[in-house]
């Protein structure tokens, strides 16, 4: 904590004076003063944060097994069924963080991998929640598409022990 600044000063990727525009924020005394300098501080560092991963090459693994395997899997177990149950309970919250959840992993998936883009949160309606699980399964169903592009199959089990049982089978 002594050297911070220092070890700041010394990154080679960072805002024009960051450390001043740091020391400007825990040194005013007003909300609003502190609301504007952190304000100046985030579009610089954000500014930062693009003109680097502007530099960062962008090449994209091919769908194949070993990229993709598994995916379908946890996007189905993890969401599909919340969404039912959100449905059925009318529980918004419940639909709409599991959207996100999904369209964080999918974001994850893009990010590396060269599969379509998916509009997750456009599967949202407040007042449909019935809908919101059927476009999700519309993802899902699409996105198995993926997996058949890359010679992958989805894996279903009849009952929770058939999947510990292909799980341990499978481990090495």
């Amino acid at each position: 904590m002594k050297r911070v600044y220092e070890e700041l000063d010394a990154m080679k990727k960072r805002p024009e004076k960051f450390c001043d525009m740091i020391e400007h924020v825990v040194s005013e005394v007003s909300a609003a003063s502190v609301k504007e300098h952190v304000t100046i501080l985030m579009k610089e560092t954000t500014a930062v944060f693009r003109q680097v991963k502007g530099t960062i090459p962008t090449e994209k693994k091919p769908v194949a097994a070993d990229t993709i395997s598994g995916t379908y899997e946890e996007m189905y177990s993890n969401w599909r069924n919340k969404m039912y149950l959100a449905a059925s309970t009318g529980n918004r919250h419940l639909a709409f963080m599991s959207l996100i959840s999904a369209n964080v992993m999918f974001a994850e998936i893009s990010s590396q991998v060269d599969i379509e883009e998916y509009d997750i949160l456009g599967c949202y309606n407040p007042e449909d929640l019935y809908q919101t699980a059927h476009a999700y399964d519309h993802i899902l169903h699409t996105y198995l598409g993926e997996y058949r592009k890359g010679g992958v199959s989805e894996r279903r089990y009849s009952d929770i022990d058939a999947f510990v049982m292909d799980y341990l089978m499978n481990r090495q």
